[in-house]
């Protein structure tokens, strides 16, 4: 699941963010942001909800002004694309390309994790990383010269302490 999106810092000076700026106010921006923010969790190519009306779309965004206002707007914009009644986010993976790749990230992740688990087991016999209690540092000062000393303790008996 995506955390983020990427928001360009031209963003509220565009053209396009000016135009929306002055038919709906800093709500209708919000509410565009919010749209990007569901589609980053919920359709990383940005499609919107298949057979979704105007209003739907517009919950998705948490629109509470005039219905429809904010989708037809966002569609003259050009913030909505429309192919042949399939409904996109502009430019959608081109602009989040972050979001976008995120089912490419978790397979790599995946396909890696199996690698790095692969040469645990030759060099160590198991997937699992070597177990062991870490060594423990304590830092002590000196009441006589406010030194700090570092003292390095360890449960590994095969090292003197």
């Amino acid at each position: 699941m995506n955390h983020e999106i990427k928001l360009p810092v031209g963003f509220f000076d565009h053209p396009k963010t000016r135009k929306l700026s002055r038919s709906l106010a800093a709500d209708g921006i919000i509410a565009l942001i919010r749209l990007w923010t569901w589609a980053a969790t919920n359709s990383i190519e940005g499609w919107l909800p298949i057979d979704a009306d105007e209003i739907e779309i517009e919950q998705l965004a948490h629109w509470r002004g005039e219905p429809g206002a904010l989708f037809r707007t966002l569609r003259c914009l050009r913030f909505i694309d429309d192919f042949d009644g399939d409904l996109r986010l502009h430019e959608w993976v081109d602009h989040q390309p972050y979001v976008a790749g995120a089912q490419d990230r978790i397979e790599r992740a995946h396909i890696n994790g199996r690698k790095s688990a692969e040469a645990r087991r030759k060099k160590f016999g198991t997937a699992q990383p070597p177990s062991g209690d870490p060594p423990e540092l304590v830092v002590r000062t000196s009441s006589s010269n406010r030194q700090l000393e570092q003292v390095v303790r360890t449960t590994d008996t095969t090292r003197p302490t």
